[in-house]
């Protein structure tokens, strides 16, 4: 755990106490999970979720708790600005439920013929219809 994070974590905790707020209580204010909100004020919070993630929800926090963010930000810049040095994914990799899918794959064929067999199924059931209507004289 870094140091920085746990004081600044503090820092947090000890104006929520201020102001009397439990972490329910913030957590129905702000929308930030009362998991997160304790993490952020132990120093656990990067453990947890996503660093962007963390970043905000302690912006959001402190404006709710009535800190001034440039001042947190000045005061602890290694907790603000950490970068996320994660490579994105090189493909990716569609599930059931998915609009689009691979090129290629069985599935792919299969949505495919299906949509060839549904379209020749209603082209044929309007034709026997439309002929049926015409046998009958009713158009």
């Amino acid at each position: 755990m870094d140091s920085q994070v746990l004081s600044l974590g503090e820092v947090f905790k000890s104006k929520r106490e201020e102001l009397n707020l439990s972490v329910k209580e913030v957590e129905s204010a702000t929308s930030i999970r009362g998991a997160y909100i304790e993490a952020i004020e132990t120093g656990s919070g990067a453990e947890m979720i996503s660093l962007v993630y963390l970043q905000g929800f302690m912006r959001q926090y402190a404006i709710f708790l009535g800190l001034d963010v440039t001042e947190l930000e000045n005061q602890f810049k290694d907790s603000f600005s950490q970068e996320v040095n994660q490579e994105p994914p090189k493909e990716f990799a569609y599930g059931l439920g998915s609009i689009e899918m691979r090129q290629g794959t069985l599935s792919n064929s299969i949505w495919k013929s299906n949509n060839i067999v549904m379209t020749a199924a209603f082209i044929a059931v309007f034709a026997a219809a439309f002929l049926l209507i015409k046998l009958l004289g009713i158009f």
